[in-house]
């Protein structure tokens, strides 16, 4: 085993996960206020139903991507902070002497 040096901009990484908890929050607003609208509601008459009808999928497609995509990047964004949290921790302890002492003593049995 090695030693290496890994360097890590915290704050660099906490607006990474500032921008996708963002945008997270706005793809997910934009699908719910695409579900919330009739998009075939322009489609008045027996001439344009079938028209009106394919306008109403493709905003329930739309919208449903749109809610993959926030869940995916509000994904992102935990698994992000749960790394630079682990990070960070584990360099506190390192800091602080504690990781060589967790382990002292197994192993002699």
């Amino acid at each position: 085993m090695f030693d290496a040096q890994t360097s890590v901009d915290v704050d660099e990484i906490s607006g990474v996960i500032a921008f996708y908890r963002s945008a997270a929050d706005v793809v997910g607003g934009t699908a719910s206020d695409l579900r919330g609208h009739d998009l075939g509601a322009w489609a008045v008459g027996e001439d344009y139903h079938d028209l009106g009808e394919r306008y109403r999928e493709m905003g329930r497609i739309i919208s449903g991507r749109l809610d993959e995509q926030a869940r995916a990047a509000d994904r992102l964004a935990g698994a992000l902070h749960q790394a630079m949290t682990a990070l960070v921790l584990a360099d506190q302890e390192i800091a602080d002497g504690a990781t060589g002492d967790r382990f002292a003593g197994r192993g002699d049995r």
